[in-house]
């Protein structure tokens, strides 16, 4: 059995705008949970019949990226729209397995930017058209 649950949440605001522009900050957040029971093959099976194992994670992220949409309707093709942003974030993720007894957890912490090491991500990964209908 596995039982996912995620929650996701961001609103962009603008900050200033213009006829054919706007400054955005964009506030993110994501809280997930996951379970799940691994029950092993019985020896009749073909498995080895071992205990149940019980699975669980969480994640917590939020972040906040920064940026600007530009309007195309100076050039006639107002619908058309050029969007670039760079942000940071955290990330803490942590995983617990169970069996029989045992028990084991580990968890990271992360902080990263959307470019993250590569900075050509900033042209592939950032930067996005959008055509309004």
């Amino acid at each position: 059995m596995i039982a996912v649950a995620n929650i996701d949440g961001g609103v962009p605001i603008a900050l200033a705008e213009g006829k054919h522009y706007a400054f955005l900050a964009i506030p993110e957040f994501t809280v997930g949970f996951t379970t799940a029971t691994y029950s092993p093959p019985s020896a009749a099976a073909g498995g080895t019949g071992g205990p149940n194992q019980d699975l669980s994670g969480f994640l917590f992220d939020i972040g906040a990226r920064v940026g600007a949409e530009i309007y195309f309707g100076f050039i006639g093709v107002p619908q058309l729209a050029l969007q670039a942003t760079v942000g940071l974030s955290y990330r803490r993720s942590v995983y617990k397995w169970s069996s029989n007894g045992n028990s084991a957890s580990d968890g990271t912490n992360t902080f990263g930017t959307q470019v993250n090491g590569d900075p050509w991500a900033i042209f592939k990964d950032a930067i996005s058209a959008t055509y309004y209908l």
